[in-house]
């Protein structure tokens, strides 16, 4: 899809297919504490169970700083899962670099002291966090986001059940469902 800054009008919504036994990945040497690198993320946003919105190149280069975070109007087949954003700068070669990520766990999007399950195929608010930065992207560079249901090792993997975190081993592919279209 597409980045841009006109208001949606009627646009059907995107979908995709998160299997926790083969979650996204999140490029990371094991050296690195999990904080990542310059790596590229073209081979992830070529996955079936992401999905990706970029701008056309910018005319001009565009300074981003402060606090990022991303809205996403989003219903899954699961009692429970997670939706996971991230930003890159696109350089005109196709390079695709990390600039900032973040995640919720759909369970405990109104508190982390009481997760309450979601309703399977009911249309959530997300408000994702996705710290700060602060960068200079060069004029012919593109912006990327990145929508996906998981992002490991950084973040352990949602298992989709809806089960108390760590009980048990049982996976259920989740089929995730994401809106832009005039209301959403």
């Amino acid at each position: 899809g597409s980045l841009s800054p006109v208001p949606p009008k009627e646009e059907p919504p995107d979908r995709y297919a998160y299997d926790p036994a083969d979650p996204t990945p999140f490029i990371v040497p094991t050296s690195s504490a999990q904080i990542g690198g310059p790596d590229d993320y073209r081979p992830v946003g070529e996955r079936q169970d992401v999905l990706v919105y970029t701008t056309p190149p910018l005319e001009e280069a565009i300074e981003l700083t402060g606090p990022l975070s991303a809205t996403l109007y989003a219903a899954s087949s699961a009692p429970d899962t997670d939706w996971n954003v991230m930003l890159m700068d696109v350089f005109p070669d196709g390079y695709a670099l990390r600039l900032n990520d973040g995640v919720v766990r759909a369970s405990f999007r109104e508190s982390f002291e009481n997760p309450t399950p979601i309703e399977p195929g009911k249309i959530y608010e997300y408000t994702i966090d996705c710290w700060a930065t602060s960068i200079v992207v060069p004029k012919g560079h593109r912006l990327r986001v990145h929508v996906a249901s998981a992002a490991f090792p950084k973040f352990d993997r949602n298992l989709n059940t809806g089960h108390r975190l760590g009980s048990d081993a049982e996976m259920q592919v989740a089929r995730q469902t994401v809106y832009h279209d005039a209301k959403h």
